[in-house]
């Protein structure tokens, strides 16, 4: 199941099955060359992440992110993350800085593969965002953005939906490689600041490339 759940993600990532497109099991399972089972309980895992809804006697269709919901999340990101991970550096063993340096230096590697790698290295993004708050010491808020980082399929999708340019996933990396120097130096303060300012960087970068899309207005 798996393995399907991942084909389909990247159908849509890729524009195969468009927003609001209707999800036919049999059709796919045939694309795919599968039975059904694993393509409805692919498509229920899509649903449960929030890349698919079901209507009523109609079936079940992609969900498009609108711009406005990906920047309502980054907000929250903005509240909430840079928080978490200033506890969590205050709180971080060895080990937990050890695993962090070993996804930034799998994600520099990726950064060097070129356009090809994009989308393993935006899976990489989540995974490190992921592991630098998990020591936060507050269950109510590590699973709070648990469940956040769930959506990066969805986050994910829209970004390649919108041309990610190699060059920002460059930057990306650049700047997780300072937030990961001032997380091995202890140094909580400063992986707040970074934190902060990496999504809001994020943000901009959004906010500037659907302007140019003319894809809606959007709001400051």
């Amino acid at each position: 199941m798996d393995e399907v759940h991942e084909r389909l993600l990247k159908m849509v990532a890729r524009g195969e099955l468009a927003p609001h497109s209707r999800l036919l099991q049999q059709r796919l399972a045939e694309e795919l060359g599968v039975s059904r089972t694993p393509v409805r309980e692919a498509l229920l895992r899509l649903e449960r992440e929030g890349l698919a809804y079901s209507l009523p006697r109609r079936g079940m269709f992609v969900k498009g992110m609108t711009p406005t919901e990906v920047l309502e999340l980054y907000e929250m990101r903005t509240l909430l993350e840079p928080y978490a991970g200033r506890r969590a550096c205050e709180r971080a063993f060895a080990r937990d800085i050890a695993h962090i340096e070993a996804i930034q230096r799998r994600h520099e590697q990726q950064a060097q593969e070129g356009r090809a790698n994009v989308e393993e290295a935006l899976r990489t993004n989540a995974e490190l965002h992921l592991r630098m708050v998990r020591g936060c010491a507050n269950e109510t808020l590590r699973q709070f953005l648990t469940n956040f980082w769930t959506q990066e399929q969805a986050l994910r999708i829209f970004a390649m939906q919108v041309s990610v340019d190699h060059d920002e996933i460059v930057g990306m990396v650049r700047e997780h490689a300072e937030i990961t120097e001032a997380f091995a130096a202890r140094d909580a303060a400063r992986v707040e600041a970074l934190l902060r300012a990496h999504i809001e960087q994020a943000m901009e970068q959004l906010r500037k490339r659907l302007a140019a899309m003319e894809v809606e207005p959007l709001a400051k």
